[in-house]
């Protein structure tokens, strides 16, 4: 799909860029872009093989880990790095509950609120 995209700035590693969900978000650094699922890219690649992801994205790491069903089932997958910006407790933890479906497993985390890093393990 095509979505727009907001840029905080045009400086080179700026964070804080967004997906707009709403027509009247976009704001005057507004581009248009394609849009793809994690499932749908690897497929579109004609990736075969994948063992580790990283992402960070500034707080749509689970809406990209929602369209990565196919992706994160595949057996060969042994890691995940995700940033968390949840600020939820552990046993309360949407990401978590979502990971462990896939029987990939919190091993490590690290960071302050609210943003930490984790690393999620397949048992």
């Amino acid at each position: 799909s095509i979505i727009s995209f907001n840029l905080s700035s045009l400086d080179a590693g700026t964070a804080q860029n967004e997906i707009v969900f709403k027509q009247e978000d976009i704001n005057n650094m507004s581009i248009t872009v394609p849009s793809f699922s994690l499932d749908e890219f690897v497929h579109i690649q004609g990736i075969s093989e994948i063992n580790h992801i990283k992402i960070d994205v500034d707080g749509l790491e689970f809406e990209i880990l929602r369209g990565a069903d196919k992706t994160l089932s595949h057996r060969g997958l042994k890691t995940v790095l995700v940033e968390d910006n949840t600020q939820q407790e552990y046993q309360k933890c949407e990401l978590n509950m979502f990971l462990e479906q896939y029987g990939l497993h919190q091993s490590n985390v690290w960071g302050n609120n609210p943003a930490c890093n984790k690393i999620f393990v397949r048992n």
